[in-house]
């Protein structure tokens, strides 16, 4: 790890990415830190501690398709990185980190410890694909009981029922049957 003199952060939604690039500016001080956040991160937020911020990263909050992965991945590979850094150890940020041509890919996680990711990417592709599989089942098993369960509307036990009102003698008084 100490050959290294271009590094790549990816933005996530996390609490410790200011923290990452922080440890890394002071890990690495001579290396150039290169951030790809999305387009409405704040510059001034880690300006002091990166060379470059690039914004190709989707906003957090929007739905990600392929296109926009695809050209994330063409963005960090022109910079020739020698460590690429992720928040998260998930099955798709391994993915990305391992094509993102970098010579060394990095997980910093919440305890603030930089740990290696060692991926075999068929295993992480595979296991992307049955993730979604098996959410795109339980969302169609959801949406078959919501929409084919009929429901028949039973009254209560033991809840008190609004009594019919019945004629009585009292409620009769001065009405004429014709």
């Amino acid at each position: 790890m100490n050959s290294i003199s271009t590094i790549g952060i990816l933005y996530s939604y996390a609490p410790h990415f200011t923290q990452a690039v922080q440890y890394l500016h002071q890990s690495y001080p001579n290396a150039r830190i290169i951030a790809f956040v999305p387009p409405s991160f704040p510059k001034e937020a880690i300006s002091a501690y990166v060379a470059k911020q690039i914004p190709c990263v989707p906003e957090p909050q929007s739905p990600k398709t392929l296109r926009q992965s695809w050209h994330l991945l063409q963005e960090i590979r022109t910079h020739s990185l020698d460590l690429f850094v992720v928040l998260f150890k998930s099955s798709r940020l391994q993915t990305v980190a391992a094509l993102s041509g970098a010579s060394e890919s990095c997980c910093y996680n919440l305890s603030g410890n930089l740990v290696p990711i060692r991926l075999q990417l068929l295993h992480s592709f595979i296991h992307s694909i049955a993730g979604r599989i098996r959410g795109q089942l339980l969302y169609w098993r959801i949406w078959i009981n919501v929409h084919c369960t009929t429901i028949s509307p039973k009254p209560l036990k033991g809840a008190s029922q609004t009594p019919k009102e019945t004629p009585t003698p009292s409620n009769t008084q001065g009405k004429h049957h014709a």
